[in-house]
């Protein structure tokens, strides 16, 4: 009895383990994209929570504002703060001097198609929330 594979048979496992390498890349791919806008959104509410802080402590107009893979503090005429996100982000909070937000949101302004839990955070009088973003409106979460 041959206790051997044949050639055919080695192909076809080398296929089968191909095929599965390859869907799994695929998945990969979208999970670090999703996480990467994920953990950017955390970033983005953390920095405005810094700047709420900043602006109350030391009764400045403050706005916050992201623009492309920036985002920024400033006061209207210089930047006070700024960090980088690995995806673009588009908006601007505004802070006044009591810490009190206007409403507005920052939203994620790329292409991917990656369904985040967070993309966007979203500002109102005094709160300030992760959401998603829906193409029209960020809806918290």
């Amino acid at each position: 009895m041959n206790r051997g594979l044949s050639l055919i048979e080695l192909l076809i496992l080398f296929l089968i383990i191909a095929v599965m390498l390859g869907f799994a890349t695929l998945m990969y791919k979208d999970w670090r994209v999703r996480w990467s806008i994920e953990a950017d959104t955390k970033d983005i509410y953390v920095f405005v929570q810094k700047a709420r802080a900043i602006a109350f402590s030391q009764k400045r107009n403050l706005n916050v504002v992201a623009n492309g893979h920036v985002i920024c503090i400033n006061d209207g005429t210089t930047d006070i703060d700024c960090i980088n996100l690995e995806n673009p982000f588009i908006g601007a909070i505004s802070i006044t001097d009591r810490g009190v937000f206007n409403n507005s949101s920052i939203v994620y302004n790329g292409t991917a198609n990656v369904n985040p839990q967070y993309s966007c955070v979203v500002s109102v009088v005094t709160r300030v929330r992760m959401g998603v973003y829906d193409g029209t409106n960020c809806n918290p979460r």
